[in-house]
């Protein structure tokens, strides 16, 4: 409520209580205005007003809650690790080359070292031989020792290590191989009539030194004909071959047995009994 709202309700409250005592307490007609004695009748009755009306209340608004602010969270920042530098390794220092020290000369004519004194030399003892004595074996001294060799590496020079020769391979002698002499093929027959463009039939009889030996008859060109039995043949004296496309007019004949021989073809002729 603010301070006007205020004045009007106190302005209203004091008319009020103001009023209450007037209309309570008004005077009768006095004896002495032509009313009879005592309580004349009353005069005009006052009007109370009634109370003005409250002006309106304004609205309270009640404040807006305070809304806190967030709070800000800031993550730390993620601190990389140290990068670990792995220290560098030692390095020994190389060996100092060591040259072995020369043995000291031997000799009758050696020089001995500084600060060493050689040994006086002793004169040899002198054998007493008498008539009951028996001469004694010369007592053998030490054997000698091999002379010392002298690091002849200079400092600073690394030894190379001579690699190890490898054996020999053994010598394997292969033995020779037993030479297989080739059979001999002799052919009797090699008929055909067919023609240089035509078809015909031929007849080949042959036979090996070889008794166990395979025969095969082949054209100049290198293609089969067929094989020719060994020795023998069939009613008409020799082996029937197939039907040939042309006369090849060289036939070899090949045995398993390494030999060959090639023969011209012929005509078929008529033999007697």
């Amino acid at each position: 409520m603010n301070k006007r709202g205020t004045r009007l309700a106190i302005a209203a409250m004091t008319v009020a209580i103001v009023a209450i005592p007037a209309a309570a307490f008004g005077s009768g007609g006095s004896g002495t205005s032509g009313g009879s004695g005592g309580s004349g009748s009353g005069g005009p009755t006052a009007v109370v007003a009634p109370p003005a009306p409250a002006p309106p209340q304004p609205a309270v608004v009640p404040p807006a809650p305070v809304v806190p602010p967030a709070p800000v969270v800031v993550p730390p920042a993620v601190m990389a690790p140290p990068a670990v530098v792995a220290p560098a390794p030692e390095v020994a220092p190389a060996p100092a080359a060591v040259v072995a020290a020369a043995p000291p000369a031997v000799g009758p004519g050696a020089v001995p070292p500084l600060g060493v004194t050689p040994p006086a030399p002793t004169a040899p003892l002198t054998p007493v031989v008498g008539p009951n004595t028996t001469p004694l074996a010369p007592t053998p001294g030490p054997a000698p020792s091999p002379p010392a060799v002298a690091d002849q590496t200079a400092p600073g020079i690394a030894l190379v290590p001579v690699a190890p020769v490898a054996p020999a391979a053994p010598v394997v002698v292969q033995q020779p191989q037993p030479v297989v002499k080739a059979d001999s093929i002799r052919v009797s027959k090699c008929w055909t009539n067919a023609t240089a463009s035509g078809f015909g039939a031929m007849l080949i009889k042959a036979s090996s030194s070889n008794p166990t030996a395979q025969l095969f008859a082949f054209r100049p060109d290198g293609s089969l004909i067929g094989e020719v039995q060994n020795g023998g043949g069939s009613r008409y004296g020799g082996t029937v071959m197939p039907i040939q496309p042309y006369d090849p007019r060289t036939v070899t004949i090949r045995s398993s047995a390494g030999g060959r021989t090639a023969v011209a073809t012929g005509p078929f002729q008529v033999q007697a009994g």
